[in-house]
């Protein structure tokens, strides 16, 4: 706040002062000052975003060090089989909630600019975060009583595509690539599951 603050108010104000003082045409030292306090402010915004989405990772998407697909979907799936039909988990349904809220203090409190900024940073982090969970993708995790099963599999890939349809403003090519690596990786856990092609339609 203190340097988005400084580098679009005060020093603005200040800049406007001195060039009718001085009457100079251009002040370039604070010029490159305010260009370098919104390069630290957009970085800050990102850092922000990614330490919010591990944040959340952690403590909505119960995705921790130790998470793998099975665990994070047993009483779900229990829950769901029979019904025959696929809906979004409470986990996921409450992360893209939180994802919402934010926006809309983004909205209600910061410029155009930052308000991408942070939501994008949020959405790229989560991605990239599924997609380098070592202990998730370990097939290691998954043997004997621990096997995935199909109906976890489909349930896991809706969730990811759910979220990517949601997200979809904010997610570059790179971010849609990761996410078919995902679903790619996911399937890659039982050879049952193949029934599910990669896709570019979000």
């Amino acid at each position: 706040c203190n340097v988005y603050y400084i580098g679009n108010d005060l020093l603005q104000r200040i800049n406007n002062r001195l060039l009718k003082t001085c009457k100079c045409r251009k002040i370039e030292r604070i010029q490159s000052f305010k260009n370098k306090l919104a390069i630290l402010c957009t970085e800050q915004v990102r850092y922000f975003g990614k330490s919010l989405a591990h944040k959340w990772l952690v403590d909505v998407l119960q995705f921790d060090e130790h998470a793998t697909i099975r665990k994070l979907y047993h009483e779900h799936v229990q829950h769901q089989q029979g019904e025959g039909s696929l809906t979004a988990t409470l986990t996921w349904t409450d992360f893209i909630a939180k994802l919402s809220e934010m926006k809309q203090l983004c909205v209600k409190y910061l410029d155009a600019d930052i308000q991408g900024t942070l939501i994008s940073a949020i959405v790229r982090s989560t991605i990239k975060s599924i997609h380098s969970h070592t202990h998730c993708w370990s097939h290691a995790h998954y043997q004997g009583e621990d096997t995935i099963e199909r109906h976890t599999m489909q349930q896991f890939i809706f969730d990811l595509k759910c979220f990517a349809f949601v997200v979809d403003s904010y997610l570059d090519d790179n971010g849609k690539e990761l996410t078919n690596a995902i679903v790619q990786k996911a399937m890659a856990l039982n050879l049952d599951c193949n029934f599910i092609p990669p896709s570019n339609e979000w």
